[in-house]
């Protein structure tokens, strides 16, 4: 009898753990307060796991992706490049080559749904995007940072 009470308690605790998982952008939320636009921006612009990324190698890859879809008149790819060159961007802290990006994925397909959000840091909210998204990339940028220091230090081994 005390066994199937303990099996159930076990598998309630692991429920609960399962619920107490917070979200990935919970400190985006946060930081965001009431602002709704802001945090509907931000979710759609954040890299979920940058530390994976090669920044500037891929912008330029993004970039190159881009302008060849846009010679094949691939307004979708061009888009998604774009897109993904100002995400990568946002990641580097470089607001104005985000804009800029940016600017040319709704150039490229004007008829995009997404476009909101991206006129929302072309306009007034791209500043607080920048910050919001800055603080939530330090802790990316200090672990990158220490896994290239320890790269070099092996190397020099």
């Amino acid at each position: 009898m005390q066994l199937k009470f303990w099996k159930r308690e076990k598998k309630e605790a692991s429920k609960r753990e399962v619920t107490a998982v917070a979200s990935p952008f919970e400190e985006v939320e946060k930081a965001c307060g009431s602002d709704e636009e802001l945090c509907f921006a931000l979710k759609r612009v954040l890299i979920a796991s940058p530390p994976l990324l090669r920044i500037d190698e891929d912008i330029k890859t993004a970039v190159q992706k881009a302008e060849n879809a846009e010679k094949f008149e691939d307004k979708g790819s061009a888009r998604v490049n774009y897109k993904e060159a100002g995400d990568l961007a946002m990641y580097k802290g470089d607001l104005d080559m985000a804009r800029t990006y940016y600017q040319k994925c709704l150039e490229v397909d004007p008829e995009w749904g997404g476009r909101k959000i991206l006129e929302y840091i072309l306009g007034s909210g791209g500043e607080k995007v920048m910050r919001i998204a800055d603080r939530y990339y330090e802790k990316f940028r200090i672990f990158q940072k220490k896994a290239e220091e320890e790269k070099a230090a092996e190397a020099e081994k």
